[in-house]
């Protein structure tokens, strides 16, 4: 049997050579969020071998949408498109699609998982997950460390050790950030930023307990050698 290899990380513009089939940015969004992208869809009923290999010689990527009341609806976009996207977007995982089905409503959703042709590494089948009023989709947000001049613990010598990278989250909003801030100013050596200290946008909250660090200052044997002389 055929193995998969899966993509499950979740802001890039396309590339001007794509094709329109995919994707237009719409310009609802905010300069720290990411743009909702409106996305072609067509709706299948054959899921059986043959069908998807027929989907597949069309240029198309069978996929499934899912979440809330949908079990699970049939649907193919445009290969080229989508390849594109995955070249040029590092945060197409956390990018809201609005899917655009011929003759049917447009549904909100988010890219959940694509699984790839373990050698060619051609995307093969995506799964979405619908975003829906009054329900919490769970993202992974970057972390951007900034002010480091402005820690006393840095400025001596001490070393930052980044806990996470990433912030695993829960949105209630389609609008979800490009990064979210960790302030170093005023940190001092032993001291950590919390996932509690981070400035949160409405419509999202961190799916991890508040206690957690997402950075810490670590002593080094520079920093001890200043604390002994100093």
């Amino acid at each position: 049997m055929l193995s998969l290899r899966v993509a499950l990380s979740r802001s890039g513009l396309l590339a001007s050579n794509a094709r329109p089939a995919f994707a237009s940015l719409c310009t609802t969004a905010s300069a720290d969020s990411f743009p909702v992208i409106d996305v072609k869809t067509r709706q299948r009923t054959n899921n059986s071998k043959n069908g998807v290999k027929k989907v597949r010689k069309a240029g198309q990527v069978p996929g499934i949408v899912h979440g809330g009341q949908d079990r699970g609806t049939l649907i193919s976009l445009d290969a080229f498109s989508l390849k594109t996207q995955l070249r040029t977007n590092p945060y197409f995982f956390n990018t809201v699609m609005k899917l655009k089905y011929e003759g049917g409503d447009d549904v909100l959703c988010l890219p959940e998982e694509i699984q790839y042709h373990p050698v060619s590494e051609v995307p093969l089948h995506i799964n979405f997950l619908k975003v829906e009023d009054g329900r919490d989709i769970k993202v992974s947000v970057p972390l951007k460390f900034v002010n480091e001049e402005h820690s006393p613990g840095l400025k001596i010598g001490g070393l930052l050790n980044k806990v996470a990278v990433k912030l695993p989250c829960l949105a209630s909003s389609p609008s979800i950030p490009k990064f979210l801030t960790v302030d170093l100013t005023g940190k001092a050596l032993g001291e950590a930023v919390l996932t509690s200290d981070l400035d949160m946008p409405e419509g999202l909250k961190p799916a991890i307990p508040g206690w957690r660090p997402v950075a810490t200052i670590k002593k080094t044997r520079v920093t001890t050698i200043a604390l002994r002389d100093a």
